[in-house]
């Protein structure tokens, strides 16, 4: 098996796609993929300003840099500048001198020694809007939430009426405000023109905790069909609470932050923190407790219920197909009955997620299937000579040895200081891949990696719940929380993120057609190319 500010930016069908140093969520709004990027600036390639660009205003067509090596030979760079980060195309990286980018256009401001430069568009809170019709998902607009408190851009999901985009910030940032105790938000982005249209700000220290966590984090948001956004606010230490705000009035407000009308103490650990409504109108997120499954909000008074009978964390609760369904801490894929909620029958069903080594990733159901991703299995080697100091691009690759890799796929190569490159590869021998593509900079001594994800399909109708099929995919980063909310866009595909807290990320596409089950795409974010296997 060959295994996304507040004034958005709207981009071409043909704009490069984005490159994500960070993750956290992606959701479907029934025409565009939305995925939530947090950017560390700082993961190479990254350099400075040298001397000889000091106090010069962009736009130039040299720039001098400390070092070009393991930038791609042309294409965008992103530069500090007294005007902020600017875009600046260039056509050479001067190679082998590697101290300057030359062919650059665009880009305004003073530049001063020691600003970073960097392939990456240097954003800490940012959604994407992508148009994934092409195959390689197309950029459609880049929504710049730096502006707003917080930390990283955590839940996303789609309002009822499907117009909206509810988008939630977490944590604080001393940087935005001063102190611990900015409050954090659920903005409302209008589906159609990527504007945020509403702002519902949570509570500050509701519960108490670590100081980081004081202004409150927003991390998940779902209305309720009747004028009710709901709203979790986890501290992330001591418990979560649930704010219901007037949808209507967070509307009207617009971008000014409006106040909740409710709150609802849930005192539940920090993994319960998505919340989902089920078809029998009942709100449903994790347990009280670690050995408890559910709790359960009734909208129209805000009380709440626990059911202390799965005998763990309901983790990522999902509703389909007239079921309540989630994870739990031994990597299970559960099925509830929520006619049973309270009762010794509420859990039917309990099935060990194959390869998953991890809380469970994203749960999603293709209309008659429940998918869900495992964790990861992880393979390394060492980079051997002559592979050390050659530069990309190279057909082959030689390491200690490639055993436990599979025949074709994706690995992880040392370049630079303490930088990595995704590569393909079609074939392999005891110590080299072959076939290879893909990759930019000088490779050097290190370890080469390799990443595969499982994802299970379950059946979910007829009896009791089975796996189906196993299908892989092999994903370029070194880092993650698994894949992140798998979602489906109503006729073919599954996708999903890989969560990553900083590194390179990537997008997932599952075909589900019966009998022909694969991933058939896995875009590496550092870079625009695209595997299918």
């Amino acid at each position: 098996m060959s295994m996304i500010g507040f004034s958005p930016q709207i981009l071409g069908r043909e704009q490069r796609p984005p490159l994500f140093h960070g993750t956290a969520d992606i959701t479907w709004d029934g025409k565009y993929l939305w995925v939530s990027s947090r950017d560390s600036y700082g993961e190479p390639p990254i350099t400075t300003i040298a001397a000889g660009s000091n106090g010069v205003s962009l736009p130039q067509s040299v720039i001098n840099v400390v070092s070009s090596s393991n930038f791609t030979t042309g294409g965008t760079i992103y530069v500090r500048t007294s005007a902020g980060i600017q875009a600046v195309n260039h056509t050479s990286t001067n190679f082998p001198t590697n101290n300057q980018f030359t062919g650059c256009t665009g880009g305004a401001g003073v530049m001063t020694t020691g600003n970073i430069v960097d392939q990456d568009q240097g954003l800490d809170k940012v959604v994407w809007v992508l148009d994934p019709s092409t195959g390689i998902p197309r950029t459609i607009a880049k929504i710049d939430l730096n502006s707003y408190p917080g930390r990283v851009v955590r839940g996303l999901n789609v309002s009822n009426n499907g117009l909206y985009v509810y988008v939630c910030l977490a944590g604080y940032d001393s940087t935005v405000g001063g102190n611990p105790a900015q409050q954090c938000s659920c903005l409302v982005i209008d589906k159609s023109t990527f504007q945020v249209v509403g702002n519902a700000r949570v509570t500050s220290a509701l519960i108490g905790g670590p100081s980081f966590y004081a202004g409150g984090r927003a991390v998940f948001a779902v209305d309720d069909g009747h004028d009710h956004l709901w709203v979790v606010n986890s501290n992330q230490s001591n418990g979560n609470a649930v704010e219901r705000f007037s949808l209507t009035t967070v509307l009207a407000n617009g971008t000014s932050p409006t106040s909740s009308a409710q709150v609802v103490n849930v005192v539940q650990p920090h993994h319960a923190e998505e919340l989902v409504l089920g078809s029998d109108g009942y709100l449903y997120t994790g347990g009280s407790d670690e050995s408890s499954g559910a709790s359960r909000i009734n909208p129209t008074t805000g009380a709440i219920t626990h059911s202390a009978t799965t005998g763990t964390l309901l983790w990522g609760p999902k509703f389909f197909l007239g079921a309540l369904w989630g994870g739990d801490f031994n990597f299970n894929l559960v099925r509830c009955d929520p006619t049973q909620f309270g009762l010794a029958g509420f859990v039917t069903d309990k099935v060990a997620v194959p390869g998953c080594t991890t809380s469970l990733g994203g749960i999603a159901c293709d209309g008659t299937y429940i998918w869900t991703a495992g964790g990861f299995n992880s393979t390394s080697t060492s980079l051997a000579a002559p592979s050390i100091g050659q530069s990309f691009p190279q057909s082959t690759i030689t390491v200690s040895s490639t055993t436990n890799f599979p025949s074709s796929g994706s690995i992880l190569v040392p370049v630079g200081v303490g930088g990595l490159t995704p590569v393909l590869y079609t074939n392999k021998t005891s110590t080299t891949f072959t076939g290879c593509t893909g990759g930019f900079g000088t490779m050097t001594s290190g370890t080469v990696q390799s990443r595969r994800v499982l994802i299970s399909k379950f059946s979910a109708t007829g009896g009791s719940v089975a796996v189906v099929t196993t299908v892989a995919a092999y994903v370029p980063t070194t880092s993650g929380q698994g894949i992140q909310n798998l979602v489906y866009d109503g006729s073919r595909y599954i996708y999903g993120v890989q969560r990553v807290l900083s590194g390179l990320s990537a997008i997932i596409r599952i075909d589900t057609t019966p009998g022909s089950e694969k991933v058939d795409l896995v875009w590496p974010t550092g870079g625009s190319q695209s595997q299918s296997y």
